[in-house]
């Protein structure tokens, strides 16, 4: 437990903002000029600025008419939802000449803006303890109890949910505003703000203009309205005030936004088998599904603008999954867990009963074996669930059961509640559906489930194939009309009656009726039992080592707002070599040189004249790109505002080094580090561009 002390005492900790109402000493050590009050209360500045976008990425509120930052990879669905084949905004970029231009972002683009946050852990946690409800129940209660919380909270309008804090010892009410019409002011290409693709993912040094503007509308009365075009913008209650001064080497700063999520209390067993069997797996195949995807619009330029968005998310998540892979060979991640444990364990009193957190342990080492053995399976599944057809028609399955239950007794996701975010899914799914690609996706994942044993077969999917006359007859009769490629269709199946979907005619249906209660059904019941028996003790195990850390633990990142604190600074990330902090525009003229990067022409011309002498940072002489930090961050991190120690916004956090890929299990003080585009570049960028001057001026900035 000491390796968790030393790592907390530096940069280490996603913390709750409520954590922070103690730590005024260590914030003002850290160099950081907000009061501690301020910063843990999300009403005030600079929390209440923060945003949520899409509930994958962050943003931050930063003008007085509703502009948000976020990333430009947090918005690739939202430019795909307008463009064409004449028009490929995800590879070309969006700019706004005016307010009227503004491009809609599609189903995808919504922001939550969180308003409140309620402890509610007594009214989980005795549902939880309820003796009386069995494991294979508890989540299906707790569920039921969360979905009256939810309901009561959302009857002025608001979206609200309920979520676990401290593996469940605590849980929280986090009522938020809904933002339904977002629209798309800037984003620039993909030469840009990916520049080096592929190759600098996740790499250092990176010269990436990741970065992206939106505004939020509303309707004239101010209440969140669908996208119209009688909207208006919406009128934040606060928003972040912008440092065009940009960040400085070793100047303290702070990052708040939503991370996804971290494992750092998950048992060692767990943390193995994700590394030694399940991201592999995963790996080979993401590598598949871009091959794919190259193969079916080599000659379709339609298929490479529909397959964009969903490229771009897949090269993304190959590489960090072989970061990931590569980290656990090269650092002694899983040695230092079980390390951990050991520890633990040897602190423990010697006696006849065990304490709670031992107790729990061995709980969850016996849900990990089970879960393990249902894991091959359900990973034959999940790739032929990869096509974008059988989804469609699964979930409208799945809406169809669950709707004829009462809407509090229904699986989270299909509430009444749920059904606009669903027809919205549809809708883009079907707008991006490419059926070259989504044949050879399931063709790919059924050869590899006829290579399977035999014992992980689905008897119903084994005699649709026998009936059709084989998989590649099957196939033919999938894709001759495949009537879920109209969204129109697959909406219809939620409103069926189970019955009627179980005697459909339709191939689509008839091949999710047959895994669903061949398979899907039964797997997600012993895992919903696995999760009811967790729910039990997980807190007890969590809380018992965040004991041994005292004041400085803090709970997993679970997608809820968070701030992290750090300083800009650079990392050794191998034996003879050091990484300096900040990129340059004379850095990326460099490596435009090389074979595998191209800049477009006119920003290789833009750097060859002598730069605003306000955006030159003196520590390299040049204007600035992209900044290292310290800073403790995830995935759905991506987006958040980079804030400097009086709370003013700096840049955008976009990714992390590829040594902090096992950051997710294991905060690492000397290689765990975080990528953020510095504002000047943004304000460089912009001031070439003459269109861009009124959206410049709009956030306070010099054009």
């Amino acid at each position: 437990m000491l390796l968790v002390v030393a790592g907390a005492f530096a940069s280490e900790g996603m913390w709750l903002p409520g954590q922070l109402a103690d730590r005024g000493p260590w914030l003002e050590q850290s160099g950081i000029e907000v009061p501690a009050a301020e910063l843990s209360d999300p009403s005030k500045l600079p929390l209440a600025a923060i945003v949520s976008v899409g509930g994958f990425c962050s943003g931050s509120f930063v003008s007085a008419d509703g502009l948000v930052m976020t990333n430009r990879h947090c918005v690739d669905s939202f430019l795909q939802a307008t463009s064409s084949e004449a028009d490929d905004r995800v590879t070309n970029g969006f700019l706004a000449r005016s307010r009227a231009e503004e491009a809609p972002g599609g189903p995808e683009a919504v922001l939550y803006l969180l308003e409140s946050v309620t402890d509610v852990t007594g009214k989980v946690r005795s549902v939880i303890e309820d003796g009386k409800v069995a494991d294979q129940d508890r989540l299906a209660a707790v569920e039921r109890a969360s979905s009256a919380l939810v309901s009561a909270c959302e009857r002025g309008g608001a979206h609200c949910e309920v979520v676990p804090q401290y593996g469940g010892a605590r849980w929280q009410l986090l009522k938020s505003r809904e933002l339904r019409d977002v629209r798309v002011v800037y984003a620039p290409s993909t030469q840009v703000a990916y520049f080096g693709g592929d190759a600098d993912n996740f790499e250092w040094p990176r010269h990436d203009g990741d970065f992206a503007i939106l505004r939020a509308y509303v309707a004239p009365n101010g209440k969140t309205a669908e996208p119209s075009p009688k909207n208006v913008p919406y009128r934040p209650k606060a928003w972040l005030p912008i440092d065009g001064g940009g960040a400085q080497p070793d100047e303290p700063v702070m990052v708040a936004g939503f991370p996804g999520g971290t494992e750092r209390f998950e048992i060692p067993e767990r943390i193995a088998y994700a590394a030694q069997q399940e991201l592999p797996s995963e790996l080979a195949w993401m590598r598949k599904l871009l091959e794919l995807a190259a193969s079916t619009t080599a000659d379709s330029e339609e298929g490479r603008t529909k397959l964009a968005s969903e490229v771009l998310d897949l090269e993304n998540g190959r590489k960090y999954v072989e970061g990931m892979i590569d980290g656990v060979r090269a650092s002694p991640v899983l040695e230092r867990k079980q390390a951990q444990l050991d520890a633990f364990l040897a602190a423990q009193p010697e006696a006849a009963t065990p304490s709670p957190a031992g107790r729990a342990l061995a709980v969850l080492r016996r849900l990990e074996t089970q879960r393990q053995g249902d894991a091959a399976q359900s990973r034959l599944l999940e790739r032929l669930m990869s096509s974008d057809l059988l989804s469609l028609a699964w979930e409208g399955l799945r809406w169809s059961e669950e709707h004829a239950r009462p809407d509090r007794e229904r699986e989270p996701g299909y509430q009444d509640r749920d059904r606009d975010d669903t027809v919205s899914w549809l809708v883009a799914t079907t707008d991006t559906l490419f059926l070259p690609y989504d044949r050879a996706v399931l063709t790919e994942a059924l050869v590899g489930y006829e290579a399977s044993p035999r014992d992980l077969h689905v008897k119903a999917l084994d005699a649709l194939i026998e009936e059709a006359g084989g998989r590649d007859a099957l196939l033919d009769r999938l894709y001759a009309a495949p009537t879920m490629a109209d969204p129109v269709n697959a909406q219809a199946l939620m409103r069926q009656k189970p019955a009627a979907l179980e005697a459909s005619t339709d191939p689509w249906v008839r091949l999710a009726v047959a895994l669903e209660h061949g398979a899907l059904a039964d797997l997600r019941a012993r895992s919903r039992a696995r999760q009811g028996e967790a729910l039990r003790v997980r807190g007890d195990w969590e809380l018992g080592l965040m004991a041994s850390i005292g004041p400085d633990a803090y709970p997993d990142a679970n997608n809820t707002l968070r701030v992290t604190v750090g300083r800009v600074m650079g990392y050794a990330p191998r034996d003879g070599l050091v990484a300096t902090p900040i990129t340059t525009v004379r850095g990326l003229v460099a490596k435009d040189r090389l074979p595998l990067y191209t800049a477009p022409p006119e920003l290789l011309e833009w750097a060859a004249q002598t730069p605003d002498p306000d955006l030159v940072e003196a520590s390299v002489g040049d204007v600035p790109i992209a900044f290292l930090t310290d800073v403790d961050t995830t995935g759905g991190n991506s987006g958040s505002a980079t804030l400097d120690g009086k709370g003013a916004l700096v840049g955008l956090i976009f990714d992390g080094n590829y040594e902090s890929m096992t950051a997710d299990w294991l905060y690492d003080p000397a290689l765990t580090r975080s990528v953020h585009v510095d504002i000047r570049y943004v304000q460089w960028l912009m001031r070439h561009q003459p269109d861009a001057a009124w959206i410049l001026g709009e956030l306070g900035l010099s054009r």
